[in-house]
């Protein structure tokens, strides 16, 4: 299989961006030329820092306070710049799948010339979910033939080429487009115009990922935001080091005798998403919905097999819009937890009990809500009682894992679910409940998940 070539060209230093347009540093060569096709050429140049340069189609987005006219004519140069730098990223993508598809075709053809039904049918399938944009397996099975490792190793290591430029000529871009919303927050400030600077400042946070430790403090805590493709934010909650109690006492009502207490040290905070994942979310990354039963942009996504998961994390990863050196996982048990007691020590995160105002529980809905529908608990995260069980890293265990940074039994048939969903009563909610999820392959309306952050 021929690899993909693209321009290695990265963004030229004299290249440099001034109230979101595209001018000429001091070496450039494009003296005479208009602004408009000075932009146009270097945006064609720079082939190859393109798909994270589609997070900066959030731009778009209007910000619910104060409209400031410097940070709308910001928001919309650079969203022509995305614009510009889609189209050729889609077309080295399609060739990409262009040549793996015609490889495909050859390889079915050699199969049914030689009688091997089987061989035939795994590159027919394997052609379908290429052309209706599925996502590859991060990792091949022992059924997967050897042939067909080979080319996925082949295809996957293209992907990642393109992931590698993308990031180094995209970076010089999103760095200036940082330091653009922090120039227009000091030059309002200085003017006076306080309210229109906060408006500036809070669009610049929300919008542009933050390094762990410099995100916008709220009531609820620190908050970063990852921006996806299309305009969508998955938001994160800071979750300090720190040690409790995982499980319930005896005393506990409905509680159930895999929850006995152990005492568990976390030595490193990490970032939970906020929310389980939307399906809005998931669109943004896969590029197809989920196969949920119950449909809304902002419900969470179900219906999903732990593999899908790990596709979704996988594909998640390699946007690489994460700080350097962190990456996104499903949490562990014990950092599930720990998340969702936020500091309580009682059967909820909330308290002793649960009421139908806080969480999404009994039936009372009768099906899935959109997420972040009732209130947060101390650390800003939403629905962690009800709504979809979670799944967790963990494979199920009969018993709690205890000490620092435990993981749980290190094989098993399924993996734990937490938190409950829509369809139990208040006591299959609490903050100690653990049940035995689906297996790899299974999958049901009541189960999905969030993501978890941390330094690797």
């Amino acid at each position: 299989m021929n690899s993909v070539t693209l321009l290695p060209c990265p963004l030229s230093p004299s290249v440099s961006f001034r109230s979101g347009l595209i001018v000429p540093g001091p070496s450039s060569a494009a003296g005479a030329a208009s602004c408009k096709e000075r932009f146009l050429a270097e945006a064609l140049r720079v082939v190859s820092g393109l798909s994270v340069l589609l997070a900066m189609a959030l731009l778009l987005q209007v910000a619910n306070a104060q409209e400031v006219p410097e940070l709308e004519t910001l928001k919309k140069e650079y969203a022509k710049l995305v614009a510009t730098f889609d189209e050729p990223y889609q077309a080295a993508v399609a060739g990409l799948d262009k040549k793996y598809l015609a490889r495909l075709e050859r390889e079915q053809e050699a199969a049914q010339q030689a009688g091997k039904l089987d061989e035939a049918l795994v590159f027919d399938g394997e052609k379908k979910a290429i052309l209706t944009r599925q996502e590859m397996p991060p990792e091949d099975d022992a059924k997967t033939p050897a042939i067909l490792k080979k080319m996925r190793a082949t295809y996957r290591a293209e992907i990642a080429k393109l992931a590698t430029l993308r990031d180094r000529d995209a970076k010089p871009l999103q760095n200036d487009y940082a330091k653009e919303l922090d120039a227009l927050v000091k030059s309002l400030t200085k003017a006076g115009r306080l309210e229109e600077a906060i408006t500036v400042k809070q669009f610049r946070e929300e919008l542009l990922p933050v390094p762990a430790g410099t995100a916008s403090t709220t009531p609820n805590g620190k908050v970063t935001s990852v921006v996806l493709r299309g305009s969508v934010v998955m938001k994160f909650s800071y979750c300090p080091p720190g040690e409790f109690r995982m499980g319930s006492l005896p005393e506990e009502k409905e509680r159930n005798q895999n929850e006995n207490q152990v005492k568990v040290r976390l030595s490193k905070g990490f970032w939970l998403a906020q929310t389980e994942c939307t399906q809005k979310q998931w669109m943004a990354v896969m590029g197809a919905p989920p196969p949920s039963q119950f449909k809304g942009d902002d419900l969470p996504v179900e219906s999903v097999t732990w593999i899908d998961v790990q596709s979704f994390i996988a594909k998640f990863n390699a946007t690489r819009l994460l700080p350097a050196g962190w990456k996104a996982t499903l949490p562990t048990e014990a950092q599930w937890e720990y998340a969702c007691r936020a500091g309580t020590k009682t059967a909820y995160g909330f308290g002793p009990t649960l009421r139908d105002t806080q969480a999404n529980f009994g039936n009372s809905r009768g099906k899935t809500v959109p997420v972040a529908s009732y209130p947060p608990n101390a650390w800003g995260l939403y629905d962690m009682h009800g709504n979809v069980w979670e799944m967790c890293e963990d494979w199920h265990g009969d018993k709690l894992p205890g000490g620092t940074d435990p993981t749980g039994p290190a094989s098993g048939p399924v993996r734990v679910i937490r938190g409950g969903c829509f369809l139990d009563s208040a006591g299959g909610c609490r903050s100690a409940v653990r049940a035995s999820g689906f297996g790899p392959t299974e999958r049901g309306p009541t189960a999905g998940f969030r993501l978890i952050c941390t330094a690797s």
